[in-house]
């Protein structure tokens, strides 16, 4: 339990820093702030989705739907609070 909690704590990090990448790399082509957002949240979903694929791999398939849905969604509402 404790690796999965680490697994999806690391597919998340990789997510966060995917997607400050890809904002950073757009940033700098485009001055239009919603292409380069844009391209960051893409960028964050997709790695942050194939890191939960493998910290999600070896849960029973029955369990395995619900808690990539869950941790998807938490994760990404973390990820997309705003920052005061």
């Amino acid at each position: 339990m404790t690796s999965r909690v680490v697994l999806a704590l690391l597919a998340a990090l990789l997510g966060v820093v995917a997607g400050l990448g890809a904002l950073l790399g757009a940033a700098t082509i485009t001055y239009r702030p919603p292409l380069f957002l844009l391209a960051g949240l893409l960028t964050f979903c997709a790695a942050y989705s194939l890191g939960l694929l493998l910290a999600t791999r070896g849960i029973s398939p029955s369990r395995k739907r619900r808690a990539r849905a869950v941790l998807f969604c938490a994760g990404t509402a973390v990820v997309r609070r705003p920052l005061r």
